[in-house]
């Protein structure tokens, strides 16, 4: 009678302890998909990688096992479809192969589950002041926690001559966001600006929206604005001119166009408006002779004059459509490289303030002494 001997193998040796497992960038929301950050609480996959190849994959929140799953022929390993409460969590991860051998515990893997969204606490508004023609209103936003921006958010802000937005500049990281809005002509407002809403995208580090209720918004009451241009109206010097902004660059005053003129001889007022200025009649004060002709400045220059007037043509409007015409400072390399102002070239001088009556007269002066 034959007998037959059989081997028996016995595997006792455990498993090594996996990697930390994580997060998957899919499942992670908010500012970085790397930060174990989110606010989801269901649909969550957990990921790693490093576990005894084909060994089932145990997972335990802060030693609770919570799921399991089989790792592939490689060791990685996928946990889909999870379920975890707002809160903190800390999860870790245990191989078991064949034998029914469980290693060790893997390193941990800290997750937070964040679903409450940021408020506003507190918006700091500017000094009470009246600003003009390019001065900033700056407003500081400060929220109960960091946060992060997408793209560029707004202010919504209100003044008499209708609604602006002040932009975001700095800040995304911090609980405190720098918004900024640069007055322009046409701007103005007598009775307070006001902050009327918050536009944008501005998240949490889980990528919770903030409310965008304005809490705590700082006196508005002093804050106003006036965009209103006072300058030297010059052709020698003129009186009781008409000068307005010509939005539409028609060269005729419309409705809702900026009306202003002489309040002294040589000297203009409008108040606000859009567009490139336009001045016409009046008289020179040097001769007593009608101003017969029509000057042009560009928009925020504070002297109209033959130099303006030859900026704003350069620019093109007669010859090319609003989109194509040039940019100020292109108008004014031109004529400053023109060679028309002979020894009364003003490189280092603005033309917007640029006065060649002023000039002349100082040049005449000092060649008299």
């Amino acid at each position: 009678m034959l007998f037959r001997s059989r081997q028996l193998l016995a595997d006792l040796v455990a498993p090594a302890a996996p990697p930390a497992p994580r997060l998957a960038a899919a499942s992670d929301a908010g500012n970085s998909a790397l930060d174990g950050v989110t606010n989801r609480t269901t649909g969550l996959t957990v990921e790693g990688s490093g576990a005894e190849p084909s060994a089932t994959v145990l997972l335990y929140d802060q030693g609770t096992l919570i799921a399991q799953t089989t790792g592939s022929g490689t060791g990685s390993y996928q946990f889909d479809n999870l379920s975890l409460t707002a809160g903190g969590h800390v999860l870790t991860v245990r191989a078991r192969d064949a034998a029914g051998n469980t290693g060790a515990t893997s390193t941990p893997f800290a997750l937070t589950v964040d679903t409450v969204r940021p408020v506003v606490q507190e918006l700091a508004t500017p000094d009470a002041a009246t600003y003009q023609r390019t001065q900033k209103l700056a407003f500081t936003l400060r929220g109960s926690e960091a946060l992060y921006v997408t793209g560029i958010p707004g202010l919504e802000l209100q003044l008499d001559s209708g609604p602006v937005i002040a932009r975001y500049v700095s800040g995304s990281g911090s609980n405190a966001l720098v918004f900024e809005y640069q007055v322009v002509a046409g701007d103005r407002d007598a009775n307070g600006v006001q902050v009327t809403g918050l536009q944008g995208t501005i998240l949490d580090l889980a990528g919770n929206d903030l409310v965008p209720t304005l809490l705590n918004v700082g006196q508005l009451s002093g804050v106003k604005v006036d965009s209103s241009v006072t300058g030297a109206a010059a052709d020698g010097y003129l009186i009781d001119v008409v000068i307005f902004s010509d939005a539409n660059n028609n060269g005729r005053i419309d409705v809702n166009e900026a009306v202003g003129g002489s309040v002294a001889p040589g000297v203009f007022a409008l108040p606000g408006g859009k567009g490139p200025l336009v001045m016409r009649g009046g008289e020179d004060i040097s001769t007593g002779l009608p101003f017969e002709v029509q000057y042009k400045a560009p928009e925020a220059y504070s002297v109209i004059s033959p130099v303006s007037t030859l900026v704003e043509e350069a620019r093109g409007w007669d010859d090319l459509p609003a989109a194509y015409a040039r940019s100020i400072e292109e108008a004014e390399t031109r004529v400053q490289g023109a060679g028309l102002f002979g020894t009364l070239t003003v490189p280092a001088v603005s033309l917007a303030t640029y006065d060649p009556f002023r000039e002349a007269s100082a040049k005449i002066g000092r060649a008299h002494v």
